[in-house]
Protein backbone atom coordinates (compact mmCIF):
# COMPACT_ATOMS: atom_id res chain seq x y z
CA UNK A 1 0.00 0.00 0.00
CA UNK A 2 2.79 2.36 0.63
CA UNK A 3 4.60 2.04 -2.57
CA UNK A 4 1.19 2.02 -4.70
CA UNK A 5 0.82 5.70 -2.01
CA UNK A 6 4.06 6.64 -3.50
CA UNK A 7 3.36 6.47 -7.08
CA UNK A 8 0.72 8.47 -7.00
CA UNK A 9 1.83 11.21 -5.14
CA UNK A 10 4.59 11.35 -8.01
CA UNK A 11 1.53 12.38 -10.37
CA UNK A 12 -0.89 15.59 -10.04
CA UNK A 13 -3.39 12.74 -9.09
CA UNK A 14 -6.53 15.17 -8.65
CA UNK A 15 -6.19 16.58 -11.72
CA UNK A 16 -5.59 13.64 -13.71
CA UNK A 17 -8.97 12.39 -12.36
CA UNK A 18 -10.78 15.32 -13.41
CA UNK A 19 -9.22 15.06 -16.47
CA UNK A 20 -10.76 11.50 -16.60
CA UNK A 21 -14.13 12.19 -15.37
CA UNK A 22 -14.45 14.84 -18.10
CA UNK A 23 -13.13 12.53 -20.72
CA UNK A 24 -15.88 10.07 -19.53
CA UNK A 25 -18.67 12.27 -19.27
CA UNK A 26 -17.66 13.64 -23.05
CA UNK A 27 -17.68 10.61 -24.28
CA UNK A 28 -21.23 9.78 -22.94
CA UNK A 29 -22.61 12.86 -24.33
CA UNK A 30 -21.20 11.91 -27.59
CA UNK A 31 -22.33 7.98 -27.45
CA UNK A 32 -26.12 9.39 -26.53
CA UNK A 33 -26.32 12.35 -29.02
CA UNK A 34 -25.15 9.31 -31.68
CA UNK A 35 -28.13 7.06 -30.07
CA UNK A 36 -30.62 9.95 -30.41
Amino acid sequence: MQAARTHMARWPAPHVAIVADLVAVDNHRAGAVQEQ
